[in-house]
């Protein structure tokens, strides 16, 4: 069966779901798509992410197109230089995923992500190419994109607007991703006081203990230099997770709530609204409401928000996972450029990270338990209604309940906000357990 677009992208184990064949005919259905002359690839650090790249590119230019290999750069960096060419582009890469797997991120001329009928119709050509095209495939040489980071570094340093960030101690943990190389630049070109972890990649220790998924090793490393603030990205460098002087994590919800205020007072929020999606807590959205902000709401994922952002007008938007989308500089979410503008703003708000993280918002306790369901298709509204029913009537009205099917797992996320987290946590872990006995009861028998 061929893989299908997630959230974001498509994604799998690297060579058996994943697999060259896969990749190389992924690329021919993209060309066939946009009918395009010319592509970008970029590609994170897994070792599976070159050979891959190489037989996207065969595909890419199977119809007589020209590829151009941008490297090893950030997710980011490829829509900027997308939408700078105005060519399409796709980016190797399985983001915050294990280095076993990996996974395809695609934009269209001008670097934004794709609308879901191009991506059916995507899937669908994929579909037919791979009950008619022959096993054999080859390998193709794309050509050198030259200084394929001076755009990005240049217009990310600029923007903070001729500011810089002498006398801050900053630790940038590079996950041992993609962005290894170009983050400690941009920050050292700022002035920043600078303390490097994780940016050491070895193909197979990328978001391994480390970024914006596990930032226990950057909150020690803060704590241990007296950093005045910590920043975690990710595999790709797409989503920034960031930790303050005192080792406290500042997730995407705080950070959204810190620049939708610093925007307003400066007169850049021109639509006084942002757009968060169904997983930003209640705190977020409260303390919107008290900044007489709008809060627009969409479905998980960076594409759906920057679709919103561009159907309402509003110039900022974000999820908590660390997506943050500024409408004025990007077309996707950039770990790096959300760094830089976190540290300014905390330096022209007086530098103190733990009361300025602290004084973002009142974040009410959530709980997120994952519930494996392998090889299952789940039609999650319907399927779980009533235990989510249920659940949500145990709140009483002083929570909410959530369940999702992963865009990037084989798994349904449980997300259970309460006023304690004793209460989230006692709920969710009974919603796991009722949706787990109904995924086991759904599981087909052995020897059928």
């Amino acid at each position: 069966m061929a893989l299908s677009f997630g959230t974001d992208g498509v994604r799998g184990i690297a060579h058996s779901e994943l697999t060259t064949k896969f990749v190389q005919i992924f690329g021919r259905a993209a060309a066939e798509e946009f009918q395009s002359c010319s592509w970008l690839v970029g590609r994170d650090t897994r070792e599976s992410s070159l050979p891959l790249a190489k037989f996207l590119a065969n595909g890419l230019a199977s119809t007589g197109g020209e590829v151009f290999d941008l490297g090893v750069v950030p997710t980011p960096l490829v829509a900027a230089a997308s939408k700078i060419e105005e060519m399409p582009a796709v980016m190797v890469s399985a983001s915050h995923n294990i280095w076993s797997d990996n996974g395809l991120k695609i934009f269209g001329p001008g670097g934004l992500k794709l609308s879901d009928g191009s991506q059916k119709s995507i899937e669908q050509r994929i579909k037919n190419l791979l009950e008619t095209e022959p096993n054999e495939i080859s390998e193709q040489q794309a050509t050198p994109y030259l200084e394929p980071e001076a755009d990005y570094l240049r217009s990310t340093v600029s923007s903070i607007e001729g500011r810089d960030l002498q006398g801050q101690r900053i630790v940038i943990d590079c996950a041992n991703g993609a962005a290894s190389h170009i983050a400690p630049k941009v920050l050292l070109a700022l002035k920043a006081d600078l303390v490097v972890i994780n940016a050491e990649p070895n193909g197979r220790n990328i978001n391994a203990g480390c970024g914006s998924n596990q930032p226990l090793m950057l909150q020690e490393k803060v704590l241990e230099t007296k950093a005045t603030l910590g920043l975690a990205l990710d595999g790709d460098a797409d989503r920034l997770i960031a930790v303050s002087g005192n080792g406290a994590v500042i997730d995407g919800d705080q950070m959204l709530c810190l620049f939708a205020t610093d925007f307003a007072r400066r007169d850049l929020l021109q639509s006084q609204a942002v757009v968060v999606t169904v997983m930003s807590n209640m705190g977020l959205i409260r303390a919107m409401a008290q900044n007489n902000i709008r809060v627009e709401q969409t479905s998980v994922g960076d594409r759906n928000v920057l679709a919103a952002m561009n159907e309402h007008g509003i110039e900022l938007g974000g999820e908590q996972s660390g997506h943050i989308i500024f409408g004025k500089h990007s077309t996707t979410g950039d770990g790096i450029l959300s760094g830089v503008l976190l540290a300014d703003l905390m330096k022209r708000w007086g530098g103190d990270t733990v009361a300025i993280a602290a004084s973002a918002m009142k974040q009410h306790p959530q709980v997120l338990i994952n519930v494996p369901v392998a090889g299952l298709s789940i039609d999650v509204e319907n399927v779980f209604a009533q235990e989510i029913i249920n659940a949500t009537n145990t709140l009483k009205g002083t929570g909410r309940v959530l369940v999702r099917a992963s865009g990037t797992e084989p798994i349904l996320r449980v997300m259970v906000e309460a006023e304690t987290e004793q209460t989230a946590r006692s709920v969710a872990t009974a919603l796991a357990h009722d949706i787990e006995n109904h995924v086991i009861g759904s599981l087909p028998k052995p020897g059928h």
